[in-house]
């Protein structure tokens, strides 16, 4: 029998689950809870406590756990009962298992659909509750899932930043799903070679550079062979390292649409944050003095109002 990894925050409270919960102890999986049962709020956050961070489900129930975040994801999102940290927690969940999962097989059409459920969600979350993308942003990460939070953390700033700049909900679904897959690319490359994710531009080889300057077109080309991925999609992951000036990669591009641009800035921004650990206002200045020029001067602007109007820059 094999099993699934789920996120303990894609599971809500006082909602009977369609699926048996395990856990891993000692070399094997231990049923914990019963499909039809569900889980209370003490339990759920004596769980958190103790840093147990996913249950597992067996594979033949993959789709019911899927129809069950379908279910719930609406139900939290339109839920006025439900608490600001209860959302950001789901979305945040939701959110990490698409990405992880399409991090593991960008062909699978299950885990694509479930990244466009998940950035639905983000796009509500971020669109709808004012303090939410300050809440969500300055979450804390685990050392080990780096990129997958640089990925959360592009999808909600693209997002913010599309909204300032009036764009429709649908393309800002768009953006979000593109933020949570942008960096697909990483995953194809060698193990060896991914650890140049963390490594800063300026201190790469040039044979490092080549390597690196891969993974949009090593993103865009596998996510092409999932029927479901649309031609905006790839063509936004493809282009999240492209800049105006014509100094980005792979293709130099020196002319982008307004949701390339919105992307590329908050990959640009979010990097010098998460993965170097620059503070969010010293990230703003960086942005500001060496990337004018790559990006449009009102676009920065707009970028900086909206980080500081939602509280990520004091």
């Amino acid at each position: 029998m094999e099993y699934t990894p789920i996120r303990i925050s894609t599971v809500m409270p006082k909602t009977a689950i369609t699926f048996a919960l395990y856990i891993y102890f000692k070399d094997q999986f231990i049923k914990y809870l019963d499909m039809g049962k569900s889980l209370d709020e003490e339990l759920l956050s004596k769980l958190k406590k103790q840093k147990i961070a996913r249950f597992y489900i067996r594979d033949i129930e993959e789709l019911n756990y899927q129809k069950y975040l379908d279910d719930v994801l609406g139900k939290t999102m339109d839920d006025p009962q439900v608490n600001m940290v209860d959302k950001i927690n789901f979305a945040e969940g939701s959110a990490t298992t698409a990405v992880e999962d399409m991090q593991k097989d960008p062909t699978s059409k299950q885990s694509y659909n479930t990244s466009k459920r998940a950035a639905k969600t983000l796009r509500r979350l971020i669109s709808e509750n004012p303090d939410s993308l300050k809440n969500f942003y300055g979450r804390a990460g685990n050392e080990n899932d780096m990129l997958i939070k640089h990925c959360l953390n592009v999808s909600a700033l693209a997002v913010g930043l599309a909204k300032v700049n009036a764009i429709s909900e649908e393309d800002q679904d768009t953006l979000a799903l593109a933020g949570l897959l942008h960096d697909v690319g990483i995953s194809q490359l060698k193990e060896s070679e991914q650890a140049l994710f963390t490594k800063e531009y300026k201190q790469m080889s040039a044979e490092e550079k080549v390597i690196y300057h891969q993974h949009p077109t090593l993103g865009s080309d596998v996510i092409k062979k999932n029927e479901l991925v649309t031609p905006d999609i790839i063509e936004l992951v493809l282009c999240h390292e492209e800049k105006i000036s014509g100094n980005g990669y792979p293709n130099k591009k020196s002319k982008l649409t307004l949701a390339q641009e919105i992307l590329s800035l908050c990959n640009s921004y979010d990097k010098r944050v998460t993965i170097f650990k620059v503070s969010a206002k010293d990230a703003l200045k960086a942005v500001q003095m060496d990337e004018l020029g790559n990006y449009n001067l009102e676009l920065i602007n707009k970028f900086k109002k909206q980080l500081k109007e939602d509280g990520i820059v004091v």
